[in-house]
């Protein structure tokens, strides 16, 4: 069951795009994602909170004032697994490669 629950987490593209910004370490909150994915915070602040839920990601500890960053979770080798596996689909679904 939690599989199932896993992989309807990363079905959403958004959350793809989060994933993989933080496959390489990144930690950072909801603003500096939102930047990058060219994403309203609120809307990303939504899809972090669905991925810390499926623990894919984990919360940061930083001061107090300063607003919540995330990185990937230690125990979230299952969404490298799956983002490789929507990786392989996608370049299924478009065998030239294009967009």
């Amino acid at each position: 069951m939690e599989h199932r629950y896993r992989r309807a987490a990363l079905a959403h593209p958004v959350r793809q795009g989060i994933l993989c910004l933080m496959l390489d370490g990144m930690e950072a909150g909801a603003a500096e994602i939102a930047a990058v994915l060219a994403e309203e915070p609120g809307r990303i602040a939504y899809h972090l909170r669905v991925l810390t839920r499926r623990r894919a990601l984990k919360g940061v500890a930083k001061d107090p004032p300063a607003p919540p960053c995330f990185r990937l979770a230690p125990q979230a080798l299952w969404a490298r697994k799956m983002l490789a596996e929507f990786g392989k689909q996608d370049r299924d679904d478009d065998p030239g490669g294009r967009d």
